[in-house]
């Protein structure tokens, strides 16, 4: 592809005219274009966020804390806390089960409680 203007001096109004002409049409286009693009994003956004509930942002650092727990020595307690813990030292709202212990009558059937 060459880079020098290879367009006759007399030319160079004519030529930048023309080039205007273009691409005032072309940047209006790519205008309209993107403010479609947009518009159908919000759309979609609409569409996809329809009937979910979002989090509040005070709560977006409380997490509940799961795992096994069954079968598991002191019903695995100790790997909940330190989990809790860990979390806790980078900033986290930890619900952690282990803490509410075990409720009697709830697993006594299950666990001989």
């Amino acid at each position: 592809m060459p880079t020098e203007n290879r367009n006759h001096p007399d030319d160079r109004h004519a030529v930048e005219n023309l080039h205007q002409l273009h691409s005032e049409c072309i940047s209006d286009q790519l205008i309209a274009l993107q403010d479609q693009a947009y518009a159908m994003g919000l759309n979609r956004g609409a569409q996809l966020t329809k009937g979910v509930v979002t989090l509040a942002g005070a709560r977006s650092n409380r997490v509940y804390l799961t795992g096994p727990m069954t079968g598991f020595e002191d019903f695995n307690f100790p790997a909940f806390n330190k989990m809790a813990a860990d979390l806790c030292a980078c900033g986290y709202v930890v619900e952690n089960p282990a803490e509410h212990g075990i409720v009697p009558g709830r697993l006594g059937r299950l666990h001989g409680l």
